[in-house]
């Protein structure tokens, strides 16, 4: 699990003495629309729809601009915590504008204001976070700076944000696949942005002995991979700890659920007991899925119940 969240979070702790109520609201307005799979409700700028590949909002006129929901399990002191430190921002291109300490749903939350540079061009950024012990939401409005007349909107649309909190919702409800985990005697932890966690024990990193986890993920844009075994293994050299592909059974190909792709194992180099399994799909239409399962070496059971999952792989109707 520790993968997963090297791979999209940083950690981060903001301290504050005083804390307000993100909005007024004491239930949705007409404009509100929940964000599927989720207990949350927001009122998107107009020309905003609901995205296909992700929990949030796109318009057709802003390909660079969009609003997207992120789940993490983890709490929120831990996970919030690398926005106050401002040295890592930095080295990453982000400047912080503003913080504000807020209430949402009755958990403790943040609203922050940025920049950010990447590949050329600046980006401006409203982001929500909020959470507990146990779970953190992340909600990111993002669009080009030169794009000014999306700033008072995606501001609006982010204090907009209501948490349903007495609703009963299916995380795995919006996502356009599905596995089954029992097949290996895993167990579902979340769902994180379009991806799955699972593990044997449900804690984050797992304690079994046998460090069976898995995790299950689409890309957010249905980009073009024109090489795709060479990017797959990519993908298995950009991992968080450094891996090494085994030289058998090497990069092969393979078919699940009528996608074709390619997998491939590695070694961790700095842990050599710990191996990975990845598996890339690719659709027709562009993107991927990509899944890695990671287990204790000496544990060929825990490699052949990470492969189970990954077989019962389904794209939904």
């Amino acid at each position: 699990m520790r993968i997963a969240f090297t791979a999209l979070f940083l950690g981060f702790c903001l301290p504050f003495l005083y804390s307000q109520a993100l909005n007024d609201l004491t239930e949705v307005s007409a404009d509100h629309q929940q964000l599927q799979g989720t207990n949350v409700y927001m009122a998107p700028p107009e020309g905003f729809e609901h995205s296909e590949t992700m929990k949030g909002f796109k318009s057709p006129d802003y390909p660079n601009a969009m609003i997207m929901l992120v789940e993490v399990p983890g709490p929120y002191a831990q996970v919030s915590a690398g926005f106050s430190q401002t040295d890592m921002m930095k080295a990453r291109g982000m400047e912080l504008l503003s913080k504000e300490a807020v209430m949402v749903g009755g958990l403790t939350g943040v609203l922050l204001k940025l920049e950010q540079e990447a590949m050329g061009m600046v980006y401006r950024k409203h982001i929500l976070v909020y959470g507990n012990e146990q779970t953190t939401t992340l909600i990111n409005a993002v669009f080009l700076k030169e794009k000014e007349e999306l700033d008072p909107l995606f501001e609006a649309s982010i204090r907009s944000t209501f948490v349903q909190t007495d609703l009963k919702i299916d995380p795995r409800e919006a996502l356009p696949y599905a596995v089954d985990e029992s097949l290996g005697k895993l167990q579902f932890i979340s769902v994180m942005g379009n991806g799955m966690l699972f593990n044997r024990d449900k804690k984050t990193p797992t304690q079994s002995e046998d460090k069976a986890s898995l995790i299950v993920d689409r890309s957010f844009a249905k980009v073009d991979v024109p090489n795709k075994g060479v990017w797959t293994m990519m993908r298995l050299d950009k991992l968080p700890d450094p891996m090494e592909p085994l030289e058998e059974p090497g990069l092969e190909e393979v078919e699940l659920a009528g996608l074709k792709g390619y997998s491939i194992y590695g070694q961790n180099k700095k842990d050599q007991d710990e191996e990975v399994y990845l598996i890339a799909l690719f659709p027709e239409e562009g993107g991927y899925f990509i899944m890695i399962g990671s287990y204790h070496k000496d544990f060929p059971q825990a490699r052949a119940d990470v492969q189970a999952v990954i077989n019962s792989f389904r794209l939904k109707e």
